[in-house]
C-alpha cells in the first residue's frame, strides 16, 4: 500500500462565499494493484460491481441531461427582461459604478 496525501478547500460555509477559502489536507492509503485489493477482502462482490457501473451510467445520463436543460435554462432566462436588467446592473458594477440604485433605475427604463 501506498500514503497519499491530498489537499482542498472549502469556499462556501453555510450558503457564505468565504473570502479567504479553508484550506484542508487530508491522507489515505491506496492500492497498488489489484491483487493488494483482492488479499485486503476489499475486492468487490458481483452485486457492488453491478452498482458501481449501473450508478456511473446513471450519473452519466443525469449529468448529460443536466447539460442539456440548464442550456434550454439559460436559452429563456437571458431574454427576460429581469435577467437583462440584473445583467447590466453587474455589469455597471463591475465596471466600477458604486451607484446601485442609479443603475436599476437607468436598467428599467431602458430594458423592457
Amino acid at each position: 500500500m501506498a500514503t497519499e496525501t491530498k489537499s482542498a478547500e472549502i469556499s462556501t460555509v453555510l450558503g457564505v462565499e468565504q473570502k479567504v477559502p479553508i484550506k484542508f489536507s487530508y491522507t489515505f492509503e491506496t492500492f497498488e494493484n489489484p491483487q493488494s485489493v483482492r488479499d485486503s477482502g476489499e475486492w468487490p462482490n458481483d452485486k457492488e460491481v453491478l452498482e458501481y457501473v449501473n450508478g456511473k451510467r446513471e450519473r452519466n445520463a443525469l449529468s448529460s441531461a443536466r447539460a442539456v436543460a440548464q442550456k434550454d435554462a439559460v436559452e429563456l432566462i437571458s431574454k427576460t427582461v429581469e435577467y437583462r436588467r440584473q445583467a447590466f446592473v453587474a455589469n455597471g458594477m463591475k465596471q466600477g459604478f458604486t451607484d446601485r440604485a442609479m443603475l436599476e433605475a437607468i436598467a428599467e427604463q431602458n430594458i423592457k
